[in-house]
């Protein structure tokens, strides 16, 4: 069933049916065997994607050896996939703005166990995914630096920085994904790992749907609702002019709790919730790629001796450099890849470090700008989703909960009506 709670049935049998079936299903996820590896390419592939000068790989470092190309996406992942790690996330996401919402209903206690639980799980299924979601925001930000490129040039200007700011956005991506290929080959989420984080999660769900209803109906929900709303509005109200990250990122904590409840409730009255639901999760995306920037901003912006050329052979750079040529230089289908080794590469390894430093300037301005953008959005969009008080919310959704009530009961006194009717005429 879709993840909706329905005013015609026992708020508790709900909470519990909704919560199980979000938890068993990121179990499933974590659980799946990646699909199969695509076809060997013929010899006619075409050639490896070169850098924005048009030279190729070769001015990274030179080739090692040939190999597949293991993307981040890529079958020969140790662990579930990354669509697979990012479901199961939103699952349990989803899981926990329940809990919030149904505390007076599960109690106090129970809610708080089965956050930690679930905040554990989730803290599991870290490491991947955020190296996974500094590709995405890399990406994002080299579609930027192209955009004004293109727009810079119909216009008639030409501007280096511009041009270097492309440049410095297509090394980014390329250095984050090879960082997120290097985390998952280092058994960032191992399938052992996975297996037993999507057992806890069954095991919670089991332990959840023992646990007896203290109240039903609107005060099963009501109070959660009202709170979460509360503290979204006055997140957003507490906003300064230039907000951190962690600001930024309560708030959306706050408007993700707002989708996933109005989306509980979307059946109270679809054509009008269903848009608000939209809405919520518009804003809840526009903030987390502001974070996504925000965290790429500070690593690009911590003080380091950074002032190197991707082709210089420093130590401490040389494995990753290798592995990045590797990747860039091979062609798909070809048969072996360049492993890792632990040539002096822990976990707090910046590969960062190696980009050069004007580059690393022209981003941060357009992290900075992008940035700025997004949160011009958000606090629009934000404004409109919180536009109401708290009370005259609650009151509004509580009249048509009431309203839905009613109309499943008098729908089921109907139904028992006809079926009696039924049995009671006369045969023939």
């Amino acid at each position: 069933m879709a993840y909706r709670i329905d005013p015609g049935e026992p708020v508790g049998a709900e909470v519990r049916r909704a919560l199980g079936e979000q938890l068993r299903r990121a179990a499933d996820d974590l659980a799946r065997p990646p699909a199969p590896s695509a076809p060997p390419v013929p010899p006619s592939a075409p050639p490896p994607r070169s850098t924005p000068d048009g030279s190729g790989a070769d001015t990274v470092v030179e080739a090692t050896g040939t190999g597949a190309h293991q993307d981040v996406t890529g079958a020969a992942r140790t662990g579930p996939s990354e669509d697979s790690v990012h479901t199961a996330r939103k699952r349990i996401k989803k899981a926990r703005s329940l809990l919030r919402l149904a505390r007076p209903d599960l109690g106090s206690t129970v809610v708080r166990h089965a956050q930690a639980e679930l905040r554990e799980c989730a803290d599991r299924l870290a490491p991947q995914r955020e190296a996974d979601a500094a590709v995405e925001a890399a990406i994002r930000l080299e579609l930027a630096a192209h955009r004004e490129r293109l727009a810079r040039g119909l216009a008639g200007e030409a501007d280096e920085a511009v041009s270097e700011t492309a440049a410095g956005a297509w090394w980014l991506v390329e250095f984050l994904r090879t960082d997120a290929e290097r985390r998952q080959a280092r058994g960032a989420l191992t399938w052992p790992a996975a297996r037993s984080v999507a057992l806890r999660l069954v095991r919670t769900a089991e332990w959840i749907d023992r646990v007896p209803a203290r109240v039903d109906g609107w005060d099963a929900i009501g109070p959660g609702l009202h709170r979460q709303y509360r503290l979204g509005r006055a997140a957003l109200g507490a906003l300064p002019d230039e907000p951190t990250v962690e600001e930024l990122h309560e708030w959306r904590k706050r408007v993700k709790d707002l989708g996933y409840q109005t989306r509980l409730l979307r059946n109270l009255w679809p054509d009008v919730l269903k848009p608000v639901q939209r809405a919520a999760e518009e804003l809840a995306d526009l903030l987390g790629a502001d974070h996504d920037l925000g965290l790429l901003l500070a690593r690009l912006s911590a003080e380091r001796d950074v002032d190197r050329q991707p082709g210089e052979r420093e130590p401490e750079h040389r494995e990753f450099l290798l592995r990045l040529d590797a990747r860039l230089s091979s062609r798909p289908g070809d048969p072996e890849p360049h492993q890792w080794s632990d040539d002096g590469l822990d976990d707090t390894y910046e590969p960062l470090d190696a980009l050069q430093t004007d580059h690393r300037r022209y981003l941060r301005e357009l992290i900075t700008a992008e940035r700025a953008t997004m949160q011009g959005d958000a606090r629009r969009l934000g404004a409109r989703l919180y536009a109401e008080r708290p009370r005259a919310r609650t009151r509004r959704l509580r009249t048509w909960w009431l309203l839905a009530e009613a109309t499943a009961k008098a729908d089921r006194e109907a139904a028992i009506d006809l079926e009696a009717a039924h049995a009671a005429r006369p045969p023939g």
